[in-house]
């Protein structure tokens, strides 16, 4: 079904009466009755006293309008008027987002590739003398695996990336060729130094907490031991003191007892 236009839907617009009777209508019968001519008849969906009426002109419109309004039904007249204009509903228009795509990362210059395919026979020289330029090999651990995996670290980081871009041609090395790829190994960032302050020492997280612990108790120690020392020179002279006393009282006692 096409949808009407703009044009056919005034014309109708023009053309129809909005009709309101005293009781509710219950056939399209009691409507025909009060106008002449060709109509079209709208009843709304559920039943109501009201509809809207379509004439094949809108001459025939205006006289049946006449009409009605003189008519009577139990006494009570009829409610005969052009239809109220609907609002135009705006439509809103929907915006499309456009989303730009996100840029590829560059490749960073590093001096750390990832080799792999290596044949089991090859060893780290072969793949320094075949690479150039390369200041260290590390082979990964691969257990399980029929090539083995190397990390290579060029001295140059030019020759890095001329193998990575495929500038130059990757080698064949005891027949199979190996595969160069850039080191995406996550690497542990070193935490920063966390201040303490304990007593009059500030102390960072690079020192290790045994070591921490040892100072401390090396401290302890010599204070411990120091004290000891003070009350040691206190307590010295009081006891050469009782000494000294003891020996006159043992004096004193041999005189009485030689007198008796």
């Amino acid at each position: 079904m096409k949808s009407p236009n703009s044009s056919e839907v005034d014309d109708e617009y023009n053309r129809t009466l909005y009709v309101r009777l005293p009781h509710t209508i219950h056939n399209m019968d009691e409507i025909r009755d009060l106008f002449a001519g060709d109509i079209q008849i709208k009843l709304p969906r559920q039943s109501s006293r009201h509809c809207h009426v379509i004439f094949s002109t809108v001459e025939e419109k205006m006289k049946n309008l006449k009409e009605v309004r003189k008519k009577r039904i139990n006494d009570k007249r009829i409610t005969a008027c052009p239809p109220k204009a609907k609002p135009e509903i705006q439509k809103k228009k929907i915006e499309k987002k456009t989303t730009m795509p996100s840029p590829k990362p560059e490749q960073k210059i590093t001096r750390i590739l990832y080799v792999t395919n290596i044949n089991q026979k090859t060893t780290a020289n072969t793949i320094k003398k075949a690479l150039g330029s390369c200041k260290s090999v590390t082979f990964l651990d691969n257990i399980g695996k029929d090539v083995k995996q190397a990390i290579v670290r060029f001295s140059d980081p030019q020759r890095a990336v001329e193998y990575l871009k495929k500038e130059r041609p990757w080698p064949v090395l005891d027949g199979n060729q190996l595969v160069i790829k850039p080191d995406t190994r996550k690497q542990k960032k070193k935490s920063p130094g966390l201040k303490m302050w304990d007593g009059d020492v500030e102390i960072t997280d690079g020192l290790k907490l045994d070591e921490i612990n040892n100072t401390k108790n090396t401290k302890n120690t010599k204070e411990v031991a120091a004290k000891k020392k003070k009350m040691h020179v206190q307590k010295s002279p009081t006891i050469k003191k009782n000494k000294i006393k003891k020996k006159k009282s043992v004096s004193l006692n041999s005189t009485t007892d030689e007198e008796k």
